[in-house]
């Protein structure tokens, strides 16, 4: 009799235990899912940054190749290049990539180094004040610098013939400001 009255209390003990882990399991339920959001999260940002390193690289790749073509190595102005860029994305939320982007579109369509950076600032007054992406307007600036103002005069541009690089520049700085 001994022997079953310990046998009951055992298991009255094994059920008490169970229920108690139970509701310990339930009370935990909720943690699990918040960290296996926590943990798909992650791995979205993870993936997210591993992309946007990659889309820098890129820029920066091709950025070099056109560079290279003007007779400029990226290597030699990467440091004061990238500098300025930073710089100009921090006043005006423009992507590093977009600067890029735009930079490398400048110069493939004046093939010049020096007026392609002396044009970018005019280039990202233009996209913000028109709505059009950095590149688009790179493109625009870069024909009215080689003397094809056309596209141009379709966002109200005029600029007129004989103009030099920088008098072209100004005026289109001065329509967007």
């Amino acid at each position: 009799m001994a022997k079953e009255a310990s046998l009951w209390i055992l298991f009255g003990l094994k059920d008490e235990a169970t229920a108690q882990l139970n509701t310990a399991m339930k009370s935990l339920k909720p943690l699990g899912i918040a960290a296996a959001a926590m943990g798909t999260a992650m791995l979205a940002g993870i993936g997210m940054s591993i992309k946007a390193a990659e889309a820098e690289r890129e820029s920066q790749a091709k950025l070099a190749a056109v560079l290279k073509n003007t007779g400029v190595s990226y290597d030699l102005v990467k440091k004061s290049l990238e500098a300025v860029i930073h710089t100009t994305m921090t006043k005006t939320a423009v992507s590093d990539e977009d600067q890029r982007n735009a930079l490398t579109q400048l110069l493939i369509t004046t093939g010049n180094y020096t007026l392609a950076l002396k044009a970018l600032p005019v280039v990202l007054d233009l996209a913000a004040a028109k709505n059009i992406d950095a590149a688009s307007a790179a493109l625009l600036v870069g024909k009215a610098l080689n003397g094809n103002t056309e596209a141009l005069q379709r966002y109200g541009i005029e600029i007129p013939k004989g103009a030099s690089a920088l008098q072209a520049l100004q005026i289109i700085m001065d329509k967007v400001k």
